[in-house]
């Protein structure tokens, strides 16, 4: 049986925010894209009561493979598209869309090739139920 990595916060490094409130620009605090890297760049900008933001740029082609997540997780894109795929159901996440996984439920996002090549920027909230 294949290990399939589990993320949890820590996974995506310090974050850069916390507090009791905090506005965030997510496009302005998007990370760089990463060109001729096969994952995404990624930043977890807040780490809140019982939640972490986490945001991702996809390039065209950029691929976060199989893995789970350690805690309940929501995902939406910010900007461009991403599919996200769980078992057989791949869903094409565009702005306005949103979509609620399990944890310790297997899943990837692709890039697709004809994607934005400016990059997706990708939010994950990971509702950790944990207080900071």
């Amino acid at each position: 049986m294949t290990n399939i990595p589990v993320n949890s916060p820590e996974t995506f490094g310090d974050a850069e925010q916390s507090g009791t409130a905090a506005t965030i620009d997510l496009v302005a605090q998007a990370p760089e894209p990463q060109p001729g890297k096969q994952r995404p760049a990624v930043k977890r900008v807040l780490q809140g009561n019982r939640a972490n933001l986490i945001l991702f740029t996809f390039l065209p082609g950029q691929v976060l493979p199989d893995h789970e997540a350690a805690h309940p997780i929501f995902v939406q894109a910010i900007t461009g598209r991403v599919t996200f795929t769980v078992g057989d159901e791949v869903t094409t996440l565009t702005p306005g869309t949103i979509m609620h996984v399990d944890q310790h439920v297997r899943h990837r996002v692709d890039c697709p090739e004809d994607a934005d090549p400016a990059g997706s920027v990708f939010l994950l909230t990971m509702l950790t139920g944990e207080d900071r």
